[in-house]
């Protein structure tokens, strides 16, 4: 190969690695310089080699030499006169002078090179006989710097968002909002803020417009933002605002929770956290300058999760990479108005609060020096922009640990408290000694300096508001030591300093019933660290220390493992290093069964669930040190064996074994007021004929979820208690119990069907009735909650209907945790598909379950735990015996064959879809008579197709019953044998909400007579109250 083939294959090649490093893996300022040197090289390589090349190769080369003697004149001597000739003539001079020729002939045959695609395509060589080929490789080089180089400024150059206006929600209390506002155009001065409630369950603005502010002054100091506090009316609970700025930018304000509460309804407080993001990384062509890819895995599932805020903890602009342009402020604003200006923002942040930490991005890479010229230079150039576009916004600072109820003035780091959480969010840079400076365990090396951290050590030691059950630690930096690249920037550089913050939160476990969590980022991959006291010493096992580190949001990730466990200090848990993508949900929850308080992590990668993990606070319990140990375990078993008496109580109740699912539910709720216990044995009360006792549960479901304040299982418990009042006799009270009701959720399952069946009997009793009279409360006596321990004896006329069930109680264990399972699904046109993935399903005790309108798959996994999937309403009916499943090691696929052709938008739908209902009228002969007596009657009805002979209907249902052949899947069995009123109930429960108004109308306005379907015929005036022929309707009494 000649010097220039040599120079072009290795610039080439060399270009290519570079530019895909640069512009698919790391996008590192290293890079840009190797490409375009590297391009420089290729371009005259290039040139030379496609000059120096032939389009040919030579097959064969002959050549072919003749001699030829001619005479002086140039004439050939001829054979016979050569013969003639006397040889003795020549010597004496008479012969003719002659003289010798050769001809030499070369024959070359060539034959055109043929081109080779991959050598080409590949190295960046020319080819000698494509012209099409050496420019495609060539514009593959090109293209490649062009990319770079687009990367690089299209941004700084197309987009410098001068003229960026904008609003975004700073930290949010539960009595204050703060906004933050761009407006560069003056014109659009002053700015106010108006705001109004809406209504949670609505949807719907409950309030009149209140107007805040105004912004008067916006000018190029503050880079034309300012902060804007809006102060909210305070509730135990979150509210819902909308705001609206005279600059026309809007969303949706949701207030914190009061301290020490959670979420209503579902009594959760979940926020979320990652950080580090960089515009359109990996490099696309095709995308937006400034889009912003991780962006759009959190739209995704930001509605589903629900979150308070999301606690960025740095790197939110990266003033270095891939290119830092300049150390002027502008250099910095530049980059926080591109962010801002990013058309995947609005999605994340426009209903969302967002709050920051600094990290080393946004001042330079992996800064340190804490010197007064270094404060006094670039420092000061960053976080001037920082302190407008983020600081300014974010929650109050740090209380002086000398004074509490003062805080700094000057500080970065900030502190705040929300629901049952509190946080301390540290500022790891501005403080900081040299990172390689001191040795790691030097006692004089600070990472936050010693203001900083004495206010981090009185924020841990002070004791929490009630219902406060977790701290948060927020580092911008991993505290565990265990990433071994560039380990010095994290606390791995200053381990004095970070012993001293654990041994102070595991203070905090010692003292019992709060947490300690530490959440960070930076390192562009996810790890679960835990950090426990040391064997033999004053703490208990309970006081760990737990860290979620997560990043990257949008940015590139290590394919090289950096995270490795060396000791039993800092204890891996999980570590997932793949994914440009990943941002952690944190979930903060009461449980019904236990007094300690329940962290759930998720961890999304790439916008799909990856992990998850959970963890209980420390329990609230007397003694000291190791003492707590054996609680702790006890207090865990203990919860794991009830729970599992709890799960027994509802497979029993399903399989309708009431006795016991009874004494199940009695064992469980001998170690915690449930209100879900409670609730599921007032069922089995119920079905076992005890009303009494099934009102007297449901009456203590509703004080202990009272306890809980949490409105769904207020809502159920409710919902039992009419029922069982219902089953008493006493109507009016449970026609009022129902109001409540629906007043607690109008869309509760049954409530409709519930109020028309006691509405019915109730305006059948006389007016004086004993059961038409109203003496229940809302809220039942206290002294009907039982205390722990106590369960209530079930009697019938003096005889226990509890008793213990003949199968034996497995010995419990800790119930281990699931797999990763996940599922998917497609269709064709006649069927949908279900695939679930998980290896080594048992075939023999997997449990797949298909019916018209539902799916229920269960298996075990382990020894104490199994996975469950369900779909309770399937989009439209499918034919169970034409469906079919199949068990392989790797996957679980379920087939369901249509009934119809019909595309299915989702697996699931929003209404019940009803089952064809066959006119039995047009198929019943009926004898013939003249007596209005014998004739069947004939009810008012708005239906389109006629009069139906409900009659003929009811006949049926009873027939069906009889035989058992028209059970209704999933019914209750509160019916009380009642087939007719089953057949109605469902009918109702299977219409769409207008029929339900329509059958509700007519049937109370009628007393009865009629029962329409028709909405629209309905609504518009009374129905009448019109008997079967040969009846006479009259009031009562009369």
């Amino acid at each position: 190969m000649a010097w220039q083939d040599q120079a072009t294959a290795v610039s080439s090649i060399g270009l290519r690695l570079a530019a895909y490093v640069f512009l698919r893996w790391i996008p590192t300022p290293v890079c840009p310089p190797i490409i375009y040197t590297l391009f420089a090289l290729y371009i005259p390589s290039f040139i030379a080699a496609l000059l120096g090349q032939s389009q040919y190769d030579v097959i064969a080369d002959e050549i072919d030499v003749k001699v030829r003697n001619t005479e002086a004149n140039g004439q050939p001597q001829s054979y016979a006169a050569a013969v003639a000739s006397n040889p003795d003539d020549d010597e004496e001079g008479d012969s003719t002078a002659l003289q010798e020729n050769i001809e030499v002939d070369e024959t070359i045959v060539l034959e055109k090179k043929s081109p080779n695609l991959w050598k080409t395509l590949l190295t960046g060589l020319p080819s000698p006989s494509s012209r099409f080929l050496s420019i495609a490789t060539f514009l593959i080089n090109l293209g490649l710097v062009l990319a770079a180089t687009d990367l690089i400024y299209r941004a700084k150059v197309q987009y410098p968002s001068h003229d960026l206006s904008f609003a975004r929600i700073g930290y949010v209390s539960d009595s204050e909002a703060k906004l933050l506002v761009r407006e560069p155009n003056h014109a659009n001065l002053p700015i106010y803020v108006s705001l109004r409630s809406i209504d949670s369950e609505t949807g719907q603005p409950d309030s009149g417009w209140r107007s805040f502010g105004p912004i008067t002054n916006l000018s190029n100091d503050t880079d034309f933002t300012s902060t804007i506090s809006i102060p909210l009316p305070r509730t135990p609970g979150r509210a819902k605002y909308q705001y609206m700025t005279s600059n026309n930018h809007g969303g949706f304000i949701t207030s914190a929770p009061k301290t020490g509460y959670t979420n209503e309804p579902d009594g959760k407080f979940t926020f979320l956290t990652s950080s580090c993001i960089i515009p359109r990384f990996p490099y696309n062509p095709f995308k937006h300058p400034l889009s912003i890819p991780g962006f759009k895995h959190l739209a995704k599932v930001i509605p589903s999760l629900d979150p308070q805020f999301m606690l960025f903890l740095g790197d939110f602009i990266y003033i270095d990479v891939p290119k830092r342009f300049g150390y002027d402020v502008e250099d910095y604003r530049r980059g926080y108005r591109q962010v801002y200006s990013s058309p995947d923002y609005p999605a994340v942040a426009q209903n969302l609060s967002w709050i920051h930490v600094i990290d080393d991005h946004e001042i330079t890479n992996d800064f340190d020096l804490n010197t007064e010229d270094q404060e006094s230079s670039i420092y000061q150039t960053a976080i001037e922009p920082w302190n407008d576009y983020q600081g300014a916004a974010n929650p109050p600072v740090a209380r002086k640990s000398s004074i509490y109820s003062k805080g700094r003035t000057d500080a970065t780091y900030f502190e705040f408290t929300q629901g049952p959480a509190t946080f301390f969010m540290m500022d790891t840079r501005r403080y900081r000694d040299l990172n390689g400076g001191l040795a790691a365990n030097d006692t004089g090396k600070s990472m936050l300096g010693n203001e900083q951290l004495q206010d981090l050590l009185a924020f841990l030691a002070k004791p929490v508001p009630r219902g406060v059950r977790w701290k948060f630690v927020i580092s911008s930096v991993p505290f565990t030591k265990n990433w071994k690249v560039n380990n010095l920037d994290t606390w791995a550089g200053f381990l004095d300093e970070r012993q001293k913050i654990l041994e102070a939160m595991w203070d905090v476990g010692l003292k019992g019933g709060v947490g300690v969590v530490v959440l960070s980022g930076d390192r562009h991959e996810f790890a679960s660290t835990a950090f426990p006291p040391p064997l033999g010493g004053k703490w208990p096992i309970s006081a760990t220390v737990h860290e979620f580190s997560t990043s990257p949001l949008s940015q590139f990730y290590l394919p090289i493992p950096s995270y490795r466990q060396t000791d039993d200090d800092d204890v891996l848990v999980k570590y997932i290093a793949e994914g440009n993508s990943k941002f952690g949900s944190v979930t903060i929850e009461s449980p019904e069964a236990s007094e300690q308080s329940v962290l759930k992590f998720r961890l999304f990668v790439d916008g799909e669930e990856e992990w998850n993990s959970i963890l209980l606070s420390p329990p609230m319990l007397k003694g000291r040190g190791r003492s707590k140990d054996a609680l702790w375990d006890r207090i865990a078993q203990l919860n794991t064996t009830m729970s599992t008496q709890a799960d027994l109580g509802a497979k029993a109740l399903a399989a309708k074994d009431y006795t016991s699912a009874i004494t199940y539910y009695t064992n469980a709720l001998k170690t915690a007021n449930s209100p879900l216990w409670f609730t599921n044995r007032s069922i089995a009360y119920h079905r076992a004929g005890q009303y009494d006792l099934a009102l007297q549960d449901a009456e203590a479901g509703v004080l202990a979820a009272r306890q809980r304040a949490r409105r769904e299982l207020i809502t159920a418990a409710q919902m039992r208690r009419a029922i069982a009042l219902y089953s008493l006799g006493r109507l009016g009270d449970s026609r009022m119990v129902l109001t409540w009701v629906r007043k607690l959720n109008e869309k509760e399952k049954s409530l409709g069907v519930w109020q028309l069946k006691v509405s019915n009997e109730y305006d059948k009793l006389p007016e004086d009735a004993e059961g038409r009279k109203v003496s229940v409360t809302e809220v039942p006596d206290e002294a009907k909650l039982p205390e722990v321990g106590k369960a209530v004896v079930a009697e019938e006329k003096g005889k226990a209907v509890t008793q213990s069930p003949q199968t034996s109680i497995p010995a419990q264990t800790a119930q281990t945790p699931k797999e990763k399972i996940r599922h998917e699904w497609y269709q064709s046109s006649n069927k949908v598909t279900i695939t679930i993935f998980a290896k080594g399903i048992p075939k023999e005790q997997a449990e797949v379950a298909i019916s018209e309108d539902s799916v229920e798959v269960n298996f075990p996994i382990g020894a104490n735990s199994s996975y469950n999937y369900s779909l309770d309403n399937l989009y439209e009916r499918i034919s169970p015996s034409e469906s079919t499943f199949s068990i392989t090691p790797n996957k679980l696929e379920i087939t369901l064959h249509k009934t119809s052709g019909t595309k299915w938008p989702a697996l699931e739908s929003a209404t019940r879809v009803p089952a064809p209902v066959k006119d039995n009228s047009k198929d019943i002969s009926l004898p013939v008579s003249t007596t209005a007596a014998e004739k069947a009657p004939a009810y008012p009805t708005s239906s389109k197709h006629g009069p139906k002979n409900w009659d003929a209907l009811a006949s049926s249902a009873l027939a069906a019953e009889s035989t058992g052949d028209n059970k209704v899947a999933g019914g209750d069995d509160d019916d009380e044998g009642d087939p007719l009123h089953g057949f109605f109930k469902k009918l109702y429960k299977d219409a769409d909400p207008d029929t339900k108004r329509a059958m509700m109308k007519s049937y109370t306005e009628s007393n009865g007579t009629a029962l329409s379907t028709n909405w629209a015929d309905v609504k518009k005036k009374p129905v009448e109250t019109n008997p079967p022929e040969g009846v006479e309707a009259k009031s009562w009494g009369k």
